[in-house]
This record gives structure tokens, sequence and C-alpha cells, in this order.
């Protein structure tokens, strides 16, 4: 099916091809009395090549007619016209186009953009089928009726709606592109909503779908949305196909990830580290808090076994070597001595907050206050976090997060606003 939108307008009825209440001072009321008379000695001047045309590309047409009656009425208002219309429309092609009344001032586009949106929030759910096409006329009513007649359909059903005008003087319907152009506008805008929220695999569905967006570009945001997902070798690929295209973007990208695979097994622990710093960052501008929480975690976990393979060798990411872990501590006496003092149990996983303790001591202890005393401090900040993180569904409860929750709790250290909390996540991956 089909489904022509169109405003009427007092160009709409005539006859021998001219319009006749074009330039009369009451066309309200001539037509009102037409109608009551039953007097339908008229053409559709813009209605019957409009419908023609729509006849060519589907059997099936529905007619929705916008028409003003204003209260009190205006000289210039076109609710009896249409009356004639489907009356005319009835006689000769046997369809019944349905009417809907504008009582706002059909020159005020806030007027007509509140009325427009309104109805399509409420329009039949026939449209809801995807195989039916939205025609919209730009040739009857007033400019303002019009662009928001068109930018509402478009806001509502997208792809389907296109845009056609009957030029003046003529009998065959224009297609427009301004439909098309408005919803690659549209959809455009979408895109760089989801990108400003870090939602690149959204964004890149949404460009492919809808084909608003070059190949390369589409790509790039593959490239990115696998990068935010830590699939770090599908990121490369989507990443070098777009820069066999030619993109500059995905060429930044992918040399911002070569530490991941190239260089020393520290320098790939600290550019990890900073993935998950970009992560923890996309979740907090998403406003996905819990999430958020879990990259905190994950950072301060990170960070810890990374700062220890660099003091000891020992990679205790792996599980492999846990054993190596405790040969390790049981064999420097004084830092056993100094966990045995704080009641840690020399056993099981090097968890996060042996490793902190350790971190403790080496500053201590064994003058690391330079080279870590930055990072521990912004580590026991996060503690209030991490136990947060611990309370939430992703930890051991269920408890509720919320921007404000977090800066309540990170308030305990003084810090009062988002970039205090990012600078601290800085100084983690800083290492």
């Amino acid at each position: 099916m089909i489904f022509l939108f169109a405003n009427v307008g007092n160009s709409d009825l005539g006859k021998g091809g001219k319009p006749v209440f074009l330039g009369e001072r009451n066309p309200y009321k001539r037509s009102k009395e037409s109608y009551l008379r039953r007097d339908f000695e008229y053409e559709a001047l813009i209605l019957e090549p409009t419908l023609e045309y729509l006849r060519n590309i589907h059997d099936e047409v529905q007619i929705e007619l916008f028409a003003t009656e204003q209260e009190p009425p205006h000289p210039q208002d076109t609710l009896y016209m249409a009356y004639i219309l489907r009356e005319l429309l009835r006689r000769k092609y046997g369809i019944e186009p349905r009417i809907h009344k504008i009582k706002g001032n059909p020159a005020d586009y806030d007027e007509m953009d509140v009325y427009f949106s309104s109805f399509f929030s409420s329009f039949s759910e026939e449209m809801r089928e995807e195989e039916n096409l939205c025609f919209v006329s730009l040739t009857g009513g007033t400019p303002a009726e019009n662009l928001c007649l068109l930018f509402n359909a478009i806001q509502r059903y997208e792809s389907r709606v296109v845009a056609i005008y009957l030029p003046k003087g003529r009998e065959e319907v224009k297609r427009l592109e301004i439909g098309s152009r408005i919803f690659k506008s549209v959809m455009k805008s979408r895109i760089e909503a989801l990108k400003e929220k870090h939602l690149y695999c959204e964004a890149a569905e949404l460009a492919e779908s809808f084909g608003v967006l070059e190949r390369k570009e589409v790509l790039v945001l593959k490239g990115k949305g696998e990068r935010e997902l830590f699939n770090f070798e599908r990121a490369k690929r989507y990443f070098k196909d777009a820069i066999r295209l030619g993109s500059e973007e995905a060429l930044r990208e992918l040399n911002e990830l070569k530490n991941l695979w190239e260089g020393e097994e520290y320098e790939k622990k600290r550019a990890l580290l900073a993935e998950i710093y970009r992560s923890a960052v996309a979740k907090w501008h998403q406003g996905a808090f819990v999430d958020f929480l879990g990259r905190i975690f994950r950072l301060s976990e990170a960070a810890l076994q990374t700062i220890f393979e660099k003091e000891t060798g020992i990679d205790i990411s792996k599980r492999e070597n846990y054993d190596a872990f405790w040969e390790y501590v049981r064999n420097e006496n004084n830092l056993r001595k100094f966990l045995e003092e704080r009641k840690i149990i020399l056993e099981g996983a090097p968890s996060r907050h042996i490793l902190l303790v350790i971190l403790r001591y080496w500053i201590e202890k064994c003058g690391k206050w330079k080279e870590y005393g930055e990072v521990y401090n912004a580590l026991k900040c996060l503690e209030c976090l991490i136990e947060l993180r611990h309370r939430t569904i992703i930890g051991h409860g269920v408890e509720g997060v919320s921007k404000e929750k977090i800066l309540e709790e990170c308030n305990r250290y003084n810090i009062k606003e988002e970039r205090e909390v990012f600078d601290l996540l800085r100084r983690v991956v800083n290492i």
C-alpha cells in the first residue's frame, strides 16, 4: 500500500485547469457554500495528477488530507475544500481520503511542528508495515505546513518517505530529492549522537542499513566498535580495510593500537591499561555506570599486575605463574613479614588487595615512592568505587548506581567532579 499525505490549499480546486479559489477574499465561505449545496463541479488540480502518478506505482493508495479550520474560522481556511476533494475522488476513483482538521495557524512553523509531531505519534498502525511507502505532497498548503509535514514524516518513517511536487502549470508530478537529503541529514545526526556516546557498533549498523555514509566511514565505525569490545584483531582488520579505501582516521586508530602487539611486554600491558581507561570513560558518557565500575575494578587490578611484573618479571595475569608469585613472596623475608602482620594469607590467587599491600611495601620500605607514590594514592582513592562495585549486580549484590552516587563516594577523598575522577584513572594508567 502507498500512503499519500497532502496539505489542502487554495490552489487545489479549479475549473478549466485554473484554480477558482486562489486570490479570493474569503475562499472558506465560498467553498463551504459550495459543499453545503452539493456543488461538486470542480477539478482536483493537484490531487488527480498526483493520484495518477501513484497508481502507476501501486494499485492501493490511501490518501490523508490536512485542512484548516481555525477557531474562529479564518477566511483562508481549507476544510470545505478538503470535503469537496473527498467527494471528487470518491466519484472518480472510488477512493475516500481521510481528512484531518488543523485548528492552529497554518503559517506558524512551531504550531505546525507540534501538530504533525502529535499526528504521526498516533497515526494508523497500517504505516507500520515496512513495505508501505509514504509519499508527501509539497504542492498544496502553506510552507509551514509542508515543511513540518515532511520533516515529521521523515522522523517517523525514515527512508520510506518520498517527497513529490506538481510544478505550476504542469501535469507531471516530480519526485524530489529533498526528502532523501533531509532523511540522510537526520540519520547522520543520529549517527553523530551515537558516536558521541562511543556506541560505534550501533552507529555502523545504522549507517550501513540506510547507506548514509561512505564504505570507509562504516568500516572505521566497525573498527572502533570492535575496539570498544576489546576485539583488537577484528578492529585491526576493519581499520586496514578502511585504510585501503583511503581513510586517514583508520590509520590514526591503527597507530594508536600498535603498542598492543608491538614492542616490549611492559609496553603492551600499558597500552592495554589505556584501552581499559578509554572504555571506562565511554561507559561513563553512556550512563552505563555499573559497567563503568567494572572497568575501574579491572583497571586497578591490571595496573597492579603490571607493576608487579615490571618489578619481578613474573606475569601473574597467567594462572600458571601463581606458584612463582608465592615463591617470590616467601623468599622475600621482609615482604612476607609485612604481609603476615596485615593478616594476609599466603596462598590462593594473588588478589588485587594483596598486590596493593605489596605496592605499599615497596613504597614505604624500598624507597619506591618516586616511581609509584602517585599511582598508589590514586588506587587508594578508587577503593571507594571498587567497594561500590562489589555491592552492585556485577559484584556481589544488586545495589543501584548513578553518577551522583559515584561522586558522593568520591567526595570522601575530596573528589567532586567527573574530570577529577577521570584524572584519577589517568594517573593509574601512567605507571
